[in-house]
């Protein structure tokens, strides 16, 4: 029997702290170690973020993390080890598994994974959303299945771990990972490639005190040819998602285009173009999602720059024509069947899409549905069995306003003590590792400046 109302309680006095502190001086360490850069989390500005060329059928799922890493000449842990930390749920079950068998792990496991969902989505209520930053979401690959040859060893990689505990911890575990992310960004999308996925994950968002989260995902299931690409087929999807939402008002709906036919477009639109409407006005409800029809005003996006502040301004960048890297992933296909999410009133709804992409810049008559009512910047990635944690929001700020197209922040997986308590969910944690270059001492004095030095 789980302790429910102490999970709550936990889980809300995160949310009930002291003040925030106005301004801090955090302490940095350079990351030389490639090693470190898989913690499986990782946020990126836009501007970063849309020149990853990722390889959509690669089987490595570290490559979600690795190609960030590569391509960036300034990268860097908190010297405070608090300051943002993962706690990497399914760590407990190898850990367990390794001392007192699978059974054990499997029965310690689904109660940790029950206290957390409890934990970090009941808590979702006292979440003040004044607070959360509507530029940001976050993306989450999830698999429910076993990994090949389920009953091996745990060397068989695939999906959330090479966890080998039952589907619904599994769906458990995603959805207080989500949670968890929700505390900091205004959306998640959960990318998936089975339909028993979406049907668990429904279900539990359908939990009551799940409410306050329903309106704040959306689901996007992939048909993909193995369960470990939809990692990337999430990440691509989610390069032109952005692409599409935020330049939105310097978009001709495609209706408008000589090479759409009558019979490709929706009734209501047949022999007659849409007008452009930003998404600023909050009017915008689909965008169609066709690179290849994409009509964008650089005269427009220039001008609306000039009005913008620098910050705001580069969330524009993605506008231009040769925004996003085409040149690995073009040759695979990328379809989607499903967009599963809830209107504001936590009505279910459900697009359903068919060859949504055969190659980059070939993208027939598909409907994307938009979330926002602002431009995004910052994507937080993460592996679906990982609650996020920053020491405060202002640790947060400070990411993001430091974040560019050459610099991002990792931070640290740790993981639960095999013999502790796992109602106590986020207790008996691990420090995480020591890597970076610590005699090398770099400076971030947030929100007195943006840059490290």
């Amino acid at each position: 029997l789980l302790y429910i109302s102490y999970v709550l309680t936990s889980a809300l006095s995160i949310n009930n702290k002291t003040a925030e502190p106005s301004s801090r001086v955090y302490k940095l360490i350079y990351n030389d170690e490639i090693g470190c850069s898989y913690v499986g989390a990782w946020l990126s500005h836009i501007n970063l973020f849309r020149k990853i060329p990722y390889w959509v059928d690669i089987s490595r799922a570290e490559a979600a993390s690795t190609e960030v890493y590569n391509r960036l000449p300034n990268k860097y842990l908190f010297k405070n080890f608090d300051a943002h930390y993962v706690n990497h749920l399914s760590m407990f079950e190898h850990l367990n598994s390794n001392k007192y068998g699978f059974s054990e792990a499997q029965r310690k496991s689904r109660i940790l994974a029950q206290s957390a969902f409890e934990g970090e989505c009941g808590a979702i209520v006292a979440v003040n959303m004044s607070q959360i930053d509507l530029t940001s979401i976050a993306i989450v690959p999830f698999y429910g299945g076993l990994p090949p040859n389920g009953t091996s060893h745990l060397s068989d990689s695939l999906g959330q771990g090479n966890s080998k505990v039952d589907e619904d911890t599994k769906a458990l575990q995603c959805l207080a990972t989500v949670c968890s992310c929700l505390r900091y960004f205004g959306h998640v999308f959960i990318g998936i490639s089975r339909a028993p996925d979406r049907a668990l994950l429904i279900n539990k968002l359908n939990f009551p005190f799940a409410s306050g989260i329903r309106s704040r995902v959306t689901i996007v299931e992939f048909t993909v040819s193995r369960p470990i690409v939809q990692v990337f087929h999430l990440l691509v999807w989610t390069q032109h998602y952005l692409k599409l939402h935020n330049c939105a008002a310097f978009q001709v709906s495609p209706s408008s285009a000589t090479n759409l036919s009558d019979s490709q477009r929706k009734p209501s639109e047949k022999g007659r173009s849409l007008k452009k409407v930003p998404w600023w006005k909050g009017k915008l409800k689909r965008l169609y999602f066709n690179d290849s029809l994409l009509n964008i005003d650089q005269n427009d996006v220039m001008r609306h720059k000039a009005s913008l502040s620098a910050a705001e301004a580069a969330a524009y960048d993605i506008c231009s024509p040769l925004s996003i890297q085409h040149s690995l992933y073009a040759v695979a296909p990328l379809n989607v069947t499903h967009i599963h999410y809830f209107d504001p009133l936590g009505t279910e709804m459900d697009i359903r899409h068919h060859k949504m992409m055969k190659r980059v810049g070939e993208i027939g008559g598909y409907e994307v549905h938009a979330v926002h009512s602002h431009p995004i910047r910052y994507i937080y990635y993460t592996e679906a069995d990982q609650i996020v944690r920053f020491d405060s929001l202002l640790t947060v700020h400070a990411i993001k306003a430091a974040s560019n197209a050459t610099t991002y922040f990792l931070g640290r997986r740790r993981d639960k003590a095999r013999d502790s308590d796992p109602v106590d969910y986020m207790g008996s944690l691990s420090r995480g590792s020591h890597c970076g270059r610590p005699q090398e001492m770099y400076m971030l004095d947030f929100p007195k400046s943006s840059l490290v030095y």
